[in-house]
């Protein structure tokens, strides 16, 4: 026999699975990177479709916070804010976007002008998140009740301010037969003291968190600052 005829051939095919399995990985890792590109490139592209198009100031509402009182575009003149929009059953992107709004509030808090800025969350989910269950979560996450505000209302009234007025996702998907998901935009909202728009945030680490921030308080303090 030759010494290729005397080779193993369950070590020769295992060398080949092991070949195969290897050629997959690489494949399967290179698309999660492009995939991994494609989502940023596609998340920098809505966000800078949604400056385009958003209206310079803040849309007309009338909602209520977790007090149950009236809360309306007026409650925000006067001051700087910074809104996100979130649900408080979601358990994936909302803890973190609640997360990144109290690390903002508590960044604010430290500086005098910066403590007179306003912030508010609206539910994309009204149906359930009332006013006592948004109590409950503002209180359960930190938020200091004179500041933060966590906003709901009729379920019209609220998809018009979100998907209308600030041009964000919000579609309610339905997972069985009691559950549900809901789609929604993950970037925070500011403005200054007029109710003029100045720019949107994705807020993902601390230099976000300390970007935002400033900016807030240089509007806040009546400055001009670049749009995000």
């Amino acid at each position: 026999m030759t010494a290729v005829e005397e080779l193993d051939p369950f070590r020769v095919r295992r060398r080949r699975v092991l070949a195969g399995l290897s050629l997959v990985a690489f494949i399967v890792g290179g698309a999660g990177v492009y995939a991994a590109n494609r989502a940023k490139q596609a998340r920098q592209a809505q966000v800078a479709a949604l400056k385009g198009t958003v209206a310079v100031q803040l849309p007309q509402f009338q909602l209520r916070d977790q007090n149950d009182t009236a809360f309306t575009d007026q409650s925000l003149r006067g001051h700087a804010w910074v809104a996100n929009f979130i649900f408080t059953s979601c358990t994936q992107t909302c803890p973190k976007l609640t997360a990144r709004m109290k690390e903002v509030q508590r960044t604010l808090a430290a500086d005098p002008v910066g403590n007179m800025v306003k912030l508010v969350s609206f539910t994309v989910d009204p149906e359930n998140d009332t006013p006592s269950v948004l109590k409950a979560y503002a209180e359960k996450n930190g938020a200091d009740p004179a500041r933060w505000f966590f906003v709901t209302g009729d379920v019209e009234a609220v998809k018009r301010t979100v998907t209308g007025g600030f041009k964000m996702t919000a579609e309610r998907v339905n997972k069985g037969a009691n559950e549900y998901d809901i789609l929604h935009g993950n970037w925070f909202a500011y403005g200054d003291k007029t109710g003029s728009i100045h720019g949107f945030s994705q807020v993902e680490n601390e230099q976000d968190i300390a970007d935002v921030a400033r900016d807030l308080i240089a509007l806040e303090r009546g400055e001009t600052t670049a749009s995000r």
